[in-house]
């Protein structure tokens, strides 16, 4: 017995060995794989912070990249433009801060002035869709649109009459929680005006006064402008004259502004209403409005009396227009090729060839070169006072010109021939337009 617990004290001793080396060994794996965790922690927060740092590395330098000037700016910008623009110059009048002052992003006030700047340009040169996206590009580049660049885009619209364009622009602005200011609604008002949308026009100027807005003689004339337009489309249609229309809301405009609003309508204002009142057959009233502008404190200009003369000649008042002539000719005034052509129509409607050739004579007197539709008014005048002789000479001297006499001119005096009995010479006639390749 004592022989075999000797030989089972080597087996246990060698057991217990086995029991304790493995609990070495599994306590020091425990011990590995907490060590291998922990660094393989430290080692991915390492990788993760050298990756943040990397990205706002980049990022840093990509902005700054962005902040110098683009390839793009500098053919935008490449071709001259005045440091100070028409939207410049309003804005600085109406005592609006400065271009820049109210710039932030922290890009230099320099930059939001290039981009104004070349958006004015492009606006003068009817460039109005890359107008438009010259600013659509400015919050792109870290320069939020201020009013300034914002009513340069709209001029720019303005010009290239795109009302829709200039009054999503007006939209942008109220959402952009930006002053709106008279000029921005002024310039909308013109592109309405010359896209021939006058109503769009006339709601703008209500709104812009509803907004307790103050409109200016620039406002007043761009819907005085917009109603003229508007005359115009309904005399080409037939509907102007003695219907009223857009010609009485140019008058109403004149009245509420001097009345009610305590506001001078200014000279392009008057011209314009002047226009609308022609076109709607009431000379008597553009008379009225020609003799207001006499004894105010305007001056009547050329655009003035050829407004008053072109409604007295289509009422057939020759010897009215005779007389503003002689007016404007007494005043400091000098009359231009449309006021002679204004007369040589009138004259030629009564029927008037010899004032017809005084007033073609006095227009080379003044210096003034006719044009062709003085040539087919004067023809019409001779054709009409059966001075065939003389109508075949005129139309001659057009035909050698390079010129030839419009169709009506041409009947004009085909039918003085006929009336005269000279049906030779208008067989004549007829062939010689057949040869000019005239219909």
């Amino acid at each position: 017995q004592h022989t075999d617990n000797q030989q089972r004290q080597p087996a246990c001793t060698r057991k217990l060995a086995v029991v304790l080396f493995t609990c070495y060994f599994f306590r020091s794996a425990r011990r590995l794989f907490v060590v291998a965790v922990v660094v393989l922690v430290v080692v991915l927060a390492v990788v993760v912070v050298v990756f943040v740092f990397s990205v706002y590395s980049l990022s840093v330098r990509w902005s700054s990249w962005w902040q110098k000037p683009s390839p793009a700016a500098p053919a935008m910008l490449a071709f001259p433009a005045p440091q100070t623009t028409a939207s410049l110059t309003m804005c600085s009048a109406k005592g609006t801060a400065a271009p820049g002052a109210s710039w932030h992003g922290g890009r230099p006030p320099a930059a939001g002035q290039a981009y104004t700047a070349a958006i004015s340009a492009l606006g003068r040169r009817s460039r109005w869709a890359e107008a438009v996206f010259t600013l659509s590009e400015m919050p792109e580049v870290r320069l939020p649109p201020n009013c300034v660049s914002r009513n340069a885009a709209v001029d720019a619209c303005a010009r290239g009459r795109r009302w829709v364009e200039a009054f999503e622009i007006l939209q942008g602005t109220l959402q952009l929680r930006l002053q709106l200011d008279i000029i921005s609604c002024t310039a909308a008002m013109s592109a309405a005006g010359r896209s021939s949308t006058w109503r769009q026009a006339l709601e703008l100027l209500g709104s812009a006064r509803c907004k307790a807005l103050e409109p200016s003689g620039v406002s007043l004339a761009a819907a005085a402008a917009a109603c003229d337009r508007g005359a115009a489309e309904e005399f080409a249609a037939g509907a102007g004259q003695g219907g009223g229309g857009c010609w009485l809301l140019a008058l109403e405009l004149l009245r509420r502004a001097s009345r009610e609003w305590r506001l001078d309508p200014g000279l392009a204002a008057h011209n314009a209403a002047m226009s609308s009142a022609g076109r709607g057959g009431d000379w008597g009233r553009t008379l009225n409005l020609l003799a207001m502008l006499l004894v105010g404190s305007l001056e009547p200009d050329v655009v003035s009396c050829n407004a008053a003369a072109s409604s007295c000649e289509g009422a057939g008042r020759w010897a009215r227009v005779v007389s503003l002539l002689a007016s404007l000719r007494a005043s400091t005034g000098q009359p231009s090729t449309v006021t002679y052509v204004v007369l040589l129509s009138a004259c030629a409607k009564a029927g008037q060839w010899q004032r017809s050739l005084l007033a073609m004579r006095s227009l080379g007197e003044q210096g003034l070169r006719s044009n062709d539709a003085a040539d087919n008014a004067m023809l019409s005048a001779v054709s009409r006072g059966m001075q065939w002789a003389r109508a075949l000479s005129l139309w001659g001297a057009g035909g050698r010109s390079g010129t030839v006499p419009d169709v009506v001119a041409t009947s004009a005096a085909m039918a003085g021939l006929a009336a005269d009995g000279f049906w030779e010479g208008a067989l004549c006639l007829l062939a010689a337009v057949r040869n000019c390749g005239a219909e």
